[in-house]
């Protein structure tokens, strides 16, 4: 199903939001994982499915669908990690105790500490946008020198190993009757009901058939508040890509 920015387009815009240019999508964690281990086998030559514990080593805490034959910027041969792609963020089943999730949900944070700090030290002498932008204050020079710290204690292992465990971790759950909402910072700390977001209904997005959570209009409040209400124009968030032919 869609969802995020994607699920927002869909119900307020009737697609795409105006200054918004890409697609997020929700699955089951169930269908999440046959995902990883079975279809992606039958995608074509061209797609690339990055993910934790995938098939491709994952750039972010969840799965990316990357189309090879366009790109946002010039690449090496190969090089797949800049293309354009389609987030896919699995639905985690809650815990069915809240001391439960108490205590599950620091050290998944903690792991996945490890590996958003891992990565930055590997980045290190990269002129990345983070890096750039976060010295341009002493707080954030203070907050990049403990963060490379924290890297440098965990780079025992590659970031993208840290991302597999931290994966495995938050998965571990059955359902309970609540699932947690996922962004691109990973699971967010407070659940849903399972009924709002599954079973899916249809829905349209640009004019094409789409899925949608169970009760778009609950979930979009839980995400959004006043989902309906147009943001300022300074926080009309955009990517700014140039997208390029292969």
């Amino acid at each position: 199903m869609l969802g995020g920015g994607s699920a927002l387009g869909a119900k307020r815009h009737g697609g795409f939001i105006p200054w918004d240019d890409d697609i997020d999508v929700f699955m089951p964690r169930k269908d999440y994982d046959l995902l990883l281990k079975r279809y992606c086998k039958e995608l074509p030559s061209t797609l690339y499915l990055c993910a934790p514990n995938g098939p491709y080593r994952a750039e972010k805490r969840h799965a990316v669908l990357y189309d090879s034959t366009k790109a946002v910027e010039v690449l090496p041969p190969n090089d797949y990690r800049k293309c354009i792609g389609i987030d896919i963020f699995p639905l985690e089943n809650y815990p069915y105790s809240n001391w439960a999730h108490k205590i599950k949900w620091p050290l998944y944070v903690a792991i996945s500490l490890a590996a958003t700090t891992t990565r930055l030290w590997s980045d290190r002498k990269k002129p990345t946008t983070y890096n750039q932008a976060i010295v341009l204050s002493k707080k954030g020079r203070n907050e990049y020198r403990l963060r490379l710290l924290l890297g440098f204690l965990f780079s025992f292992l590659p970031y993208y190993k840290w991302l597999d465990i931290s994966d495995r971790f938050i998965s571990k759950c059955k359902p309970s009757g609540r699932v947690y909402i996922p962004s691109i910072f990973g699971s967010v700390n407070k659940p849903v009901d399972s009924n709002v977001m599954i079973p899916p209904i249809w829905g349209t997005f640009e004019g094409i058939k789409v899925l949608l959570p169970h009760i778009p209009e609950g979930y979009l409040k839980y995400e959004y508040g006043n989902w309906q209400e147009l943001p300022p124009v300074e926080k009309r968030r955009q990517h700014n890509y140039k997208l390029t032919e292969k």
